[in-house]
């Protein structure tokens, strides 16, 4: 059975914000994102043990 999970939905600010941590990207300030996430017309989440994250090599 596997631990992954999609749904439609869009990401939290915190979601949003750990991503961008994990990838090196310089942070955005959350009302920024907030704003972003707002407008977003159709998202998607990809959870894993109903987490989002991002798994690096």
């Amino acid at each position: 059975m596997s631990n992954y999970q999609v749904e439609i939905r869009k990401l939290q600010v915190s979601e949003y914000q750990a991503l961008r941590k994990t990838t090196g990207w310089e942070s955005v300030e959350d009302d920024v994102v907030r704003n972003a996430l707002i407008t977003d017309l159709f998202s998607i989440c990809v959870l894993n043990k109903n987490k989002v994250s991002v798994k690096t090599a």
